[in-house]
């Protein structure tokens, strides 16, 4: 199945990796970062440097995308939110005000407005469309230090059960899905073990998880996100990734 894919954080990580295994499959990939992503320039991939703390950009980027869609190869249109924070991580009494505002803006006013917006722009076209979501265990279940990270992942998973129901009497309507991967090597995991344990509790489980393997290469995890974002899930439900 050829598609085009938006795929937010692509420069590294999970999103580089996912975006990586689409583009090898033929697909088209519209990759969404700060900083350029080592497959801008590779064949089916357009880069667009925005920051998701300041969403002007998203307009042209659809007018963009509208464009491609001439080609008749094209059977499914996705959106795919990988992004995330996981800084501040710490005490919310610890947190600054400009990095709690920064951090609720990427991990969720980002993608629910992206969403409003892509969703406008493309709901009249008889088209497979999906909206995907990252979501983490950290949406189910609460650790000290990570009041922020686990609310927006709660929040964005209870965004993607709303739109299940609001999409699912559509006869052209959009699917919609949150995709846990489990735990993937990421940035995120190393700054979560670098931590001090006394200023970030969970850093022990984070290590012990890594020691013990638990951790995922973000190459296996991509090869199941990539099943996933294809294939036709419950709606609005989270998908867990099994390693």
């Amino acid at each position: 199945m050829k598609g085009i894919y938006l795929i937010t954080g692509t420069s590294r990580g999970i999103g580089q990796a996912v975006a990586a295994r689409l583009l090898a499959t033929g697909n088209r990939v519209v990759g969404i970062s700060r900083t350029p992503s080592p497959l801008d320039g590779k064949p089916g991939y357009r880069q667009v440097l925005g920051s998701l703390a300041d969403t002007d950009w998203i307009e042209t980027m659809l007018e963009g995308v509208k464009e491609d869609l001439d080609d008749d190869r094209i059977e499914l249109l996705c959106l795919f939110h990988n992004a995330a924070l996981v800084e501040p991580a710490c005490a919310i009494e610890a947190c600054i005000a400009d990095d709690i505002r920064q951090h609720v803006a990427v991990n969720l006013t980002a993608p629910m407005l992206l969403t409003a917006r892509f969703m406008a722009f493309f709901g009249g076209l008889e088209l497979r469309k999906k909206v995907a979501f990252m979501t983490s265990g950290a949406a189910q279940m609460a650790f000290p230090d990570m009041a922020l990270y686990c609310s927006t992942k709660a929040a964005l998973s209870m965004f993607s059960q709303c739109l299940g129901q609001e999409q699912a009497d559509q006869s052209h309507g959009f699917e919609i899905a949150a995709i846990n991967p489990g735990m993937v090597e990421s940035d995120m995991q190393k700054i979560a073990r670098a931590k001090d344990p006394a200023r970030f509790r969970p850093s022990e489980m984070f290590r012990g998880a890594k020691a013990s393997g638990v951790v995922q290469d973000p190459e296996t995890a991509a090869r199941a996100i990539c099943e996933l974002l294809q294939a036709r899930t419950e709606m609005g439900k989270t998908v867990s990734v099994t390693k």
